[in-house]
């Protein structure tokens, strides 16, 4: 059987006649089913269907049948339709109607040779894709859970006029010696009227006490999830998206205008959304933005900045407040603290609940202490709440009215005390539960298992609104580096750098640095997170400055290194172009699918050749990279994901692998004289012999060199941001912008 996605009228028309003659042969009887049409009001149900459909195949439909029909699926409008064929005689198991999303199908007859047409009337021409046969899909899905086996089936039930079609697939296997180890991977599809959503979920039993199993879990979740999205992506070319993979074509990325600033309301609604039809089916989400920090006397408090996973589900800058999130309903309902009336004196009071709401664009606001009894209210048949790690689980009960509370690993499970109060649940080390209340009482799961990593996978790919953010931030950082060329002069300390860039960053709008500002003159440069910012600047002193501020939490990092001169010696101009060249080198490379591990390498190798060139280092290719002597000039990795944190997170942690469209990185490259390194490398006898040590501690005192530029990746290659913020890079240029802006250096 073979896969393919099929967009021309006539092949449309040629699809549904081969399929229905396909389908007589292998069920011995067909005749087209009438099925209705039905809107498909989200552009992401079809894009998500279509990745499951084509990742769970060899598992619902028939491995062996070689002659099997072939499975086709058209790319259609949103405004379209689907439209789906099934031969006479096979029974309807679980089916969205009129959609073409199959849940499970079964020939009652023989349920080895199960088969499913899917065809479509198209609106507009297109090419054929061929996706793969399904023994290569079963071979590549199977290859997730090495010595493991794998089981199908699916459910139908109704609730509340929603209907919940489900099908599960489950991965039992080994690890580390624990047998017994449970993975499903759900697909759920809700039906409400003409509405309908999907997602996939997942979810891990008997792993308690094996880390090895519990990210052998999480390794499977997220291949599964990554080889979904990548499908969609293959398959479907939609006209209108809000992914930047959807909007940026052709080998030229975007001007920055392309990624204008939106509502924070709409923004973070389609987040939200992205959020939830991800996975996490069934349950609640709950994330706290975290509260005021002390810093000292009785009433001093840090600055408060709300975490990165609430202000990407909200947008609210306020302390005290959380989200709860109904990942079925999409339903939002922020919860706000509920300030005493003597606040409007002190801090100014909060707005009403209404208010709150509307400016939140949440479907409601409550207070916090009002939760148990709203959860009871409007989730009363809600039986997990995804909570955060770093969330305290007794804090999150106490919340809930949970007085009892019993943790067992990453699970807790309680009752509602503002509904009942209930026995503790007790934990036995096998995962078994004693205390069971009746079942006229809600019970609350509190699961930190997967909503991290949920969370973590859908902020590493950035949507149009968020480059906007992003780009917002750059400009504002770009100009506050310029504005801090333009106030430098020997003499002045570093923190009246810094405080020119923190200055001007707020005049431009942005209200909060992403980080702390590094601004290290001189040999203070060889310092990687040097904060001091305490040294005088001296004439000769080449400046390294790594600093961005925020919009709307989405935080610029970037990096330039200039002469406080306003002139490069030509020392220093050798050392700068040297990493000139390595950032170009880079960059050349960065587009989708590229390996980040591979680009990291091969800038490292043109470090050591122009190292060569300089005569401070000597010896073949394969000795200096075999003794590592480019971690001697350059001991941190060429960059990292950026987006709400300087170190961004994603499914795969800070640094990227493998590079797709949506991905902002930073791409770093430096090249320092650090004493501490160089000292072990004169000491050991493996990489003594390569350096030129008199060349070497001649420049000790140039600290180092590091250019920092942020970049989204697009389809076709990338678009620099910090480029496009207008941020001079060439040495030529930084000289020329000091010569015209900076008094002291046009004097020179």
């Amino acid at each position: 059987m073979r896969l393919t996605v099929q967009n021309t009228p006539a092949a449309a028309a040629a699809a549904a006649a081969a399929a229905a003659a396909a389908a007589a042969a292998a069920a011995a009887a067909t005749s087209k089913a009438a099925v209705p049409e039905v809107a498909l009001h989200r552009r992401q149900l079809l894009e998500t269907a279509a990745s499951f459909m084509f990742i769970a195949s060899p598992l619902l439909l028939p491995a062996a049948a070689a002659a099997a029909p072939v499975l086709t699926m058209e790319y259609v409008d949103p405004q379209g339709t689907f439209k789906l064929q099934v031969p006479k005689g096979w029974q309807q198991v679980n089916l969205v109607p009129g959609t073409g999303i199959l849940a499970s199908w079964y020939d009652p007859a023989n349920r080895g040779s199960d088969t499913l047409v899917v065809y479509a009337a198209p609106t507009a021409a297109a090419s054929t894709r061929e996706l793969g046969t399904a023994q290569e899909v079963g071979e590549a899905l199977a290859g997730l859970s090495p010595g493991g086996s794998l089981q199908q089936w699916g459910s139908d039930r109704r609730s509340k006029g929603r209907e919940y079609i489900t099908t599960q697939v489950r991965f039992t296997g080994v690890s580390a010696g624990l047998f017994g180890a449970v993975l499903d991977i759900r697909c759920c599809v809700v039906a409400e009227g003409q509405k309908y959503t999907l997602r996939i979920s997942s979810k891990a039993d008997n792993i308690e006490g094996n880390a090895g199993w519990y990210q052998t879990v999480n390794r499977i979740v997220q291949s599964f999830q990554r080889a979904a999205a990548g499908r969609a992506r293959q398959c479907f070319k939609p006209r209108a998206s809000s992914t930047v993979a959807a909007e940026v074509a052709g080998p030229a990325a975007k001007a920055a205008d392309n990624y204008p600033i939106v509502d924070i309301r709409e923004q973070c609604k389609e987040l939200r959304a992205r959020v939830c039809n991800e996975t996490l089916a069934g349950g609640l989400i709950y994330v706290s933005g975290g509260d005021l920090q002390h810093r000292n006397g009785a009433d001093v408090y840090y600055k408060f900045r709300p975490s990165s996973d609430f202000a990407y589900l909200t947008g609210v800058t306020e302390p005290g407040f959380a989200c709860l999130l109904d990942p079925e309903t999409q339903r939002f309902t922020l919860v706000a603290p509920k300030v005493p009336e003597d606040a409007a004196v002190w801090w100014g009071g909060l707005p009403s609940l209404d208010q709150l709401a509307e400016q939140a664009g949440a479907d409601a606001c409550i207070y916090t202490e009002d939760l148990p009894q709203y959860v009871q209210q409007h989730h009363s048949d809600v039986q997990t709440l995804h909570i955060l790690p770093g969330d305290d689980p007794q804090q999150q009960a106490q919340l809930l009215g949970l007085p009892h509370f019993a943790q067992h690993q990453q699970q807790a499970v309680q009752q509602l005390a503002g509904l009942q109060a209930l026995q503790a649940v007790q934990s036995s080390s096998t995962g078994s539960t004693a205390g069971r209340s009746s079942s006229t009482s809600q019970q609350i799961q509190l699961s930190t298992a997967f909503l991290e990593s949920t969370l973590h996978r859908c902020r590493a790919t950035k949507t149009a609104a968020e480059v906007g953010c992003l780009m917002e931030a750059s400009r504002g950082s770009a100009a506050a580096h310029k504005a801090m060329w333009a106030a430098c002069k020997p003499g002045l300390k570093e923190y009246q750098l810094e405080a020119a860039f923190a200055h001007a960053a707020g005049q431009a709008g942005l209200m909060q640095l992403g980080y702390p500002c590094i601004v290290g003159a001189g040999a203070n440069g060889a310092i990687l997170h040097y904060e001091r910012n305490s040294a005088t600047v001296k004439p000769n002193d080449l400046v390294l400055v790594d600093a961005g501020a925020e919009f709307r939490h989405y935080t610029a990092d970037i990096t330039r290194t200039f002469p406080a001169s306003g002139k490069f010696t030509a020392q220093q101009r050798d050392i700068y172009d040297v990493v000139l060249s390595m950032q170009q080198h880079a960059l050349s490379q960065i587009q989708p699918g590229a390996s980040w591990a591979d680009i990291q390498q091969s800038t490292r190798q043109l470090l050591l050749q122009q190292l060569q060139q300089l005569g401070l280092v000597k010896g073949s290719a394969d000795a200096l990279t075999d003794a590592g002597i480019d971690r001697v000039f350059m001991p941190h990795g060429l960059g990292h994901f950026l987006g709400l944190d300087v170190h961004d997170v994603s499914d795969v942690g800070p640094v990227p692998q493998r590079l797709q469209a949506g991905h902002v990185i930073t791409v770093e490259p430096g090249l320092y004289f650090m004493p501490l390194l160089l000292q072990r490398a004169f000491n050991d006898p493996k990489q003594a012999p390569l350096l030129v040590k008199p060349a070497v501690e001649a420049l000790l005192d140039m600290g180092g060199v590091r250019i920092e530029d942020n970049v989204l990746v697009t389809d076709s290659g990338h678009f620099n941001l910090t480029m496009a913020a207008d941020m001079p890079k060439e040495a030529a240029e930084i000289e020329a912008y000091m010569a015209a802006h900076n008094a002291s250096c046009s004097s020179n």
